[in-house]
């Protein structure tokens, strides 16, 4: 597996991808997700790289 270093282009995609929030939290990528449908794998992709989790927020 690769482990990236979040930075401001993964933010960036990751708000591409469709998540309502990101940003970086040390070298994690924080994603925020509140649809009822799954996040696209490759988002999940982005936020494992970096060891980190999605967070689901409910409406």
């Amino acid at each position: 597996m690769i482990i990236r270093v979040c930075n401001e282009e993964l933010v960036k995609e990751a708000l591409r991808l469709g998540a309502d929030e990101a940003h970086c939290e040390g070298d994690k990528l924080i994603v925020t997700w509140s649809r009822d449908e799954e996040p696209p794998c490759s988002l999940k992709c982005l936020v494992i790289q970096t060891m980190s989790e999605i967070n689901r927020r409910t409406h």
